[in-house]
């Protein structure tokens, strides 16, 4: 018996020896199975999160670590799952669809199956609800299509389906089939004659059929976007490499560090054969980029050093440009209108333009187009928002303090005081000229009355008073039209000279007879170059001061204007550019 019982007690050891091993090996299996549950739950979360390649091939090779029979229904189930307005991912699920399909072909063959069993139910239950979720799934076997996962015999039996009862929901799925997947089964040569006969009953039905405008815009755009409508190939200009040089130098490599390369380089160039080509790329600004406006300006400057008629041509070209805007008043030329004006701006800047050419464009701009006495703008009512702030941000650069008007009342009073201060100051000007010329006059006169006798007594020679009045009347008027000849100076001594030679002859004949010497006195001899200069300066001062008032009146008025203007942009960026 106690052999018994310890022959008994070695066999339960030796079996509980032999049963812990399988419940290790158990342990450790639940421990990895729950380790890769926790991995795939947390592989599926990232699913809706991937919006690119990058993303989505990621998962891929992440889900391929983790690969079981269990986990692919799980994945599945989860890309069948897709929320039904995140069509955007689908794209990306059929990506990952067919890169596992090279080695799991389970997974598309059980994903086709239940996209297909859901397209069947959604279209036998004939109702008009949940479009969303037939959308999502008909755009879903389309990616698949594309990937070449779904067969294309499954898309035309689901378009049949859709064609045969074309109303409703039915039109837009059958739409939906079209934009995501028509055009690649019509280019595809397999399948494009009975694409094409499918996209022609979609057309018969339409123009059949009375369908909505919603419905009726969803089949046009479906059908031309499988297949457009035929057009000529687009014929492209062929230019030869010399303006294609020039056209890479002006829209390409133009910026402050390269416009003196770019001055030599053009001025490398043969100009006679260039001149008419740089004036046509030059009068294109609206072509390149706004800010490169000033650069093509400064390079104009450049230029005109040594080609004075290329300025202008280039500024007549403009200016053709900016009338032809104002006669057409298309909207489409919006942007070619805004940067001619800030190119004639600019040109400016550069004195390429006189200061009149610049006030007759501000003023064709202000009143072309309508015939009315009153301004155009405060006529219409409010500005729009955007012309507003422009206007806004302009006074407060040039007229931070000058104060704008409501009505055309306000200003055109404000328009007839400028006016007439302007009209006073230049008969300030006219007056204060002229009575400084009378002063001189005068003062001169006396001068020349004046001579001195042998005796000392003052004696009145009239032929030499007139003689002198002459030579300082004639001095004085070539002294403020400005002719600094030198020429003119020495011809102008030589003659004073044989004067001052016959006055006195006629002393000494005069001696003879009347037993008086008369002396007349010698005018001192001036520097010609002297004399030019200080003309030059006088010239210069005057016409400082006659034009400094009205050009700064003239600044009020067109300011005064700009807010009544019938192009008020094309005025602002005019405004600024100056």
């Amino acid at each position: 018996m106690e052999n018994f019982f310890t022959l008994q007690k070695k066999n339960d050891k030796s079996q509980r020896k032999e049963k812990d091993p399988d419940r290790k090996r158990e342990h450790e299996g639940e421990k990895v199975k729950g380790s890769e549950e926790t991995s795939l739950d947390a592989l599926l979360q990232r699913l809706p999160g991937c919006v690119n390649r990058d993303l989505i091939d990621q998962i891929i090779v992440d889900f391929c670590y983790l690969n079981s029979k269990s986990n692919r229904k799980r994945l599945v189930r989860a890309l069948f799952n897709v929320p039904r307005t995140s069509l955007e991912l689908l794209p990306y699920y059929s990506r990952m669809v067919a890169t596992l399909s090279t080695c799991m072909k389970d997974i598309s063959t059980m994903l086709l199956q239940m996209l297909e069993v859901e397209f069947n139910f959604l279209i036998n239950k004939k109702d008009q609800m949940n479009i969303e979720t037939k959308i999502r799934n008909i755009r879903f076997l389309g990616e698949l299509c594309k990937f070449r996962i779904a067969p294309a015999g499954l898309m035309f039996s689901c378009l049949k389906t859709c064609l045969d009862d074309f109303t409703h929901h039915n039109i837009d799925v059958a739409c939906n089939l079209l934009e995501t997947c028509g055009r690649f089964l019509y280019r595809s040569p397999e399948t494009t004659v009975r694409m094409a006969n499918m996209l022609e009953i979609l057309l018969r039905l339409k123009n059949v059929k009375n369908l909505d405008p919603r419905h009726s815009t969803l089949v046009e755009n479906a059908y031309y976007l499988c297949k457009p409508p035929e057009r000529s190939a687009r014929v492209t200009k062929v230019r030869p490499p010399l303006y294609q040089y020039i056209r890479k130098l002006l829209f390409s490599d133009l910026d402050k560090s390269s416009i003196e390369h770019e001055l030599h380089q053009l001025r490398k160039l043969p100009w006679s054969e260039c001149e008419t080509y740089l004036l046509k790329c030059f009068s294109k600004v609206h072509k390149g980029k706004y800010g490169q406006i000033h650069l093509i300006a400064s390079l104009t400057a450049g230029l005109s050093r040594y080609h004075d008629e290329f300025s202008v041509a280039l500024v007549d070209e403009v200016l053709e440009e900016i009338r032809l805007g104002l006669e057409l008043n298309d909207h489409g030329m919006q942007q070619r209108r805004v940067a001619h004006m800030r190119f004639l701006g600019v040109l400016y800047n550069y004195k390429h333009v006189d200061s009149s050419v610049i006030f007759d464009i501000l003023y064709s701009v202000l009143v072309f187009g309508h015939d009315t006495s009153e301004r155009y703008i405060l006529s219409k009512g409010a500005l729009p928002l955007d012309i507003e702030f422009d206007l806004q941000d302009l006074f407060a650069e040039l007229r931070p303090n000058m104060t704008r008007y409501s009505s055309i009342e306000e200003a055109n009073a404000t328009l007839i005081e400028l006016e007439e201060h302007e009209c006073s100051a230049s008969s300030n000007n006219a007056n204060s000229a002229s009575h400084l010329d009378t002063e001189k006059w005068h003062s001169r006169r006396v001068d020349s009355n004046t001579s001195l006798t042998a005796n000392g007594q003052n004696v009145e020679n009239g032929a030499e008073d007139k003689g002198a009045l002459h030579e300082d009347m004639q001095s004085e008027s070539d002294l403020e039209s400005g002719s600094t000849d030198e020429e003119d100076l020495d011809d102008e001594n030589h003659d004073e000279s044989d004067e001052d030679d016959e006055g006195d002859d006629a002393g000494e004949l005069a001696s003879d007879d009347e037993d008086e010497v008369r002396v007349r006195q010698k005018l001192p001899e001036l520097d010609p170059a002297e004399e030019a200069s200080f003309a030059e300066e006088l010239r210069a001062v005057k016409k400082v001061s006659s034009q400094m008032p009205s050009r700064v009146i003239g600044v009020e008025l067109w300011l005064v204007s700009l807010s009544l203007c019938s192009h008020s942009q094309l005025f602002l960026y005019f405004c600024r550019a100056i």
